[in-house]
């Protein structure tokens, strides 16, 4: 509600979007009294009035034009300055201003040709008047293909311990961003509606293998510490010291012989990448005697290991603040995942949750699994700590 003022006028103001053409302004007053309403329609129009006729649509390499009507309404007349830019379009030429005079009108043809990427391709002009206002319109014009969908199939056979790698040669003549990533057996065909891809550093391989262009990835050296001991309760801990991160970070496994190993990171693993094996054991070896210094850990092993933490690639390869989710460039059903550390998981698993809902992609299929029990189990590598204290 507006409050009316002593000389009987009630004053506000309200934003438009971009829009030429009338608008009604409608008002209901009252008082103790009485009531009453009022309507009248106001003109809304820039002082120079840019009309752009586009295409509804494109398909990639489509080559087209836009047409700019500019006309003078109001305001000072003359040398118009236009600047016309693109995202997703490769624009011709254009001028770089018009001349108007009062009241005058002048046309613009812009030859332009959509990339060869699929989406939402932006056309942004901007006009500005002798007064110096600048008057912006942006418009989107959709890069889509119609062209029906195509299948190639091709053949071959492996023999043992041979390989083959699927990458961009396989995608040669189709339409960038147009492939679906499937898995072939002997016994049948997987077609995932997502493929999820969250194997670590080996995220990057599998990107290249499907012909995917992004994401990118960065890796943030560590040396982790293992000590194999005789303290038998499991203990999973992070010790927070003057960084936003954990000074300490410990948990807490058992190795093939049923003994207690501790994995130890933290600080203690990001900033001892350059430190010798022997140097950061006996950094442990202090640190634990500073935080924990009740805990009797008997017998003891010691050993270092050296990791890449796989994230995606950051400026400056700064640290993510969050696990990572996005598309694989290139394959319309692939997913990239990195948590990035093991406390973000969660985090990684309520992003990939809210996408599945947002695509609506539920369960809804009953598959008959029983094809895959020739096909054999994919082995499982052993612990870190199964092989350094073997």
């Amino acid at each position: 509600p507006l409050t009316v003022g002593s000389d009987g006028y009630a004053r506000t103001e309200f934003d438009l979007p971009s829009f030429n053409g009338t608008v009604r302004v409608m008002a209901v007053a009252w008082s103790k009294s009485a009531i009453g309403q009022a309507q009248t329609d106001v003109l809304v129009r820039d002082p120079v009035v840019v009309t752009a006729s586009v295409p509804r649509f494109l398909s990639p390499g489509d080559e087209s034009r836009v047409l700019l009507e500019i006309v003078h309404a109001t305001g000072p007349a003359g040398r118009m300055g236009l600047d016309v830019t693109a995202e997703g379009l490769a624009l011709g030429t254009a001028p770089s201003g018009v001349d108007l005079a009062e009241l005058g009108k002048a046309t613009v043809t812009v030859p332009l040709t959509a990339t060869e990427e699929e989406g939402n391709a932006t056309l942004r002009i901007v006009l500005t008047t002798p007064a110096g206002k600048q008057l912006v319109k942006t418009l989107t014009i959709p890069v889509e293909t119609h062209d029906p969908e195509t299948t190639h199939q091709s053949r071959f056979e492996l023999a043992a311990g041979a390989t083959f790698t699927l990458d961009r040669n396989a995608f040669a003549g189709l339409i960038p961003g147009s492939g679906r990533a499937t898995l072939a057996l002997p016994q049948c065909t997987v077609a995932p509606e997502r493929l999820l891809l969250s194997a670590g550093t080996g995220n990057e391989s599998l990107i290249a293998q499907l012909g995917g262009s992004a994401p990118a990835m960065q890796r943030r050296p560590l040396q982790q510490v293992l000590v194999k001991h005789e303290y038998t309760e499991p203990f999973f801990a992070h010790c927070m010291g003057g960084n936003p991160s954990p000074r300490l970070t410990i948990s807490s496994h058992r190795c093939a012989d049923g003994a207690p190993l501790w994995y130890l990171g933290g600080d203690l693993a990001t900033q001892a990448v350059d430190d010798t094996p022997q140097q950061l054991i006996d950094k442990a070896r202090r640190e634990l005697r500073a935080l924990l210094p009740w805990i009797d850990l008997g017998q003891s092993q010691w050993r270092t290991l050296r990791l890449d933490r796989a994230e995606p690639r950051q400026s400056s390869l700064r640290r993510p603040d969050s696990a990572y989710l996005g598309p694989v460039a290139g394959v319309d059903n692939a997913l990239a995942a990195w948590p990035t550390k093991l406390t973000l998981s969660p985090d990684l698993g309520d992003a990939l949750v809210a996408h599945l809902r947002s695509q609506q992609i539920q369960p809804r299929h009953r598959p008959d699994f029983s094809v895959l029990g020739t096909a054999g189990s994919v082995p499982v590598a052993a612990p870190y700590w199964d092989t350094l204290f073997s």
